[in-house]
């Protein structure tokens, strides 16, 4: 969850610093406007518009699992949500 160019060597290597993401997803993670809360549900951020949700396929009820070593890369990537 922590970007590749943001990481340390060792968040790099943690395998607990991912998510695995179908790419339309993936992406708009990656650009810091879709994230997930602690319990793993979908967070949309309020600058995309019904339209920028629905094109690419992305279900407003998705919801990934989430374990506690997760916890600290998922709150930070929220914090940078656009």
């Amino acid at each position: 969850m922590v970007s590749w160019k943001d990481s340390t060597k060792e968040e790099r290597l943690d395998p607990e610093n991912g998510i695995l993401l179908s790419p339309n997803y993936d992406a708009l993670f990656d650009n810091h406007v879709i994230t997930f809360s602690d319990d793993g549900t979908i967070v949309v951020s309020k600058s995309l518009s019904v339209e920028d949700i629905i094109k690419p396929g992305i279900d407003i009820n998705a919801k990934i699992e989430v374990n506690i070593e997760m916890l600290p890369d998922l709150k930070r990537h929220r914090l940078q949500l656009k």
